[in-house]
């Protein structure tokens, strides 16, 4: 019971910390700045993070599992590449609409990370451009993408999935709607030919 009471008082740190930094940037975020919003002491706030670098971590961490999870298990399963790629690209960019506030943090504050912190995501997102990489060159392999360079594609691709949170208003189009869109670009930009029935 303390524990779930514990996490729980750390999600509203960590909520209000996404909110502050996507508004204000994370410079302008300060340790005061949380604890007069939440309306708690520094002890108190301090006795769940060091400082602003640790809860930096902590959003991070939070966006790679729930991003490279999903992708992972996509990738595990037996299907067509076309299938993996229209199914991983509409999970990254729904994502990206669900969580914006942590994407765009994700996407603009990586300088603010300690060096291995980075190192370390680079790492990750090195290992899923690699494994798209390879879906996309299986599906030039069975002559149903016609791509030059499948690398340049992936990152095409992935930047296209990702950076959906700049642009994206709920009051436009249904999230899923527009996650489907996108997969749809993603496979006219790999120019895709349907197999022969």
């Amino acid at each position: 019971m303390k524990q779930k009471i514990r996490d729980f008082k750390k999600n509203q740190i960590i909520d209000e910390a996404i909110d502050l930094i996507s508004n204000h940037g994370f410079h302008l975020t300060t340790m005061d700045k949380l604890c007069e919003n939440l309306q708690v002491s520094k002890p108190f706030l301090y006795s769940y993070f060091d400082n602003k670098h640790a809860l930096l971590i902590e959003i991070y961490d939070r966006m790679v599992a729930i991003s490279s999870k999903g992708i992972e298990e996509i990738l595990k399963d037996r299907d067509l590449p076309e299938n993996k790629i229209r199914r991983i690209v509409g999970y990254l960019a729904t994502i990206n609409i669900e969580v914006q506030a942590i994407s765009a943090i994700y996407m603009q504050e990586e300088k603010n990370l300690p060096e291995d912190k980075r190192q370390q995501l680079r790492q990750i997102e090195r290992h899923l451009d690699d494994e798209f990489t390879k879906l996309i060159e299986a599906g030039v392999h069975e002559g149903i993408f016609e791509v030059e360079n499948p690398r340049i594609a992936t990152l095409s691709i992935f930047s296209m999935a990702r950076w959906v949170h700049r642009w994206y208003r709920p009051d436009h189009l249904p999230a899923e709607i527009v996650a489907s869109q996108i997969a749809t670009y993603a496979l006219n930009l790999l120019r895709y030919r349907q197999r022969p029935s």
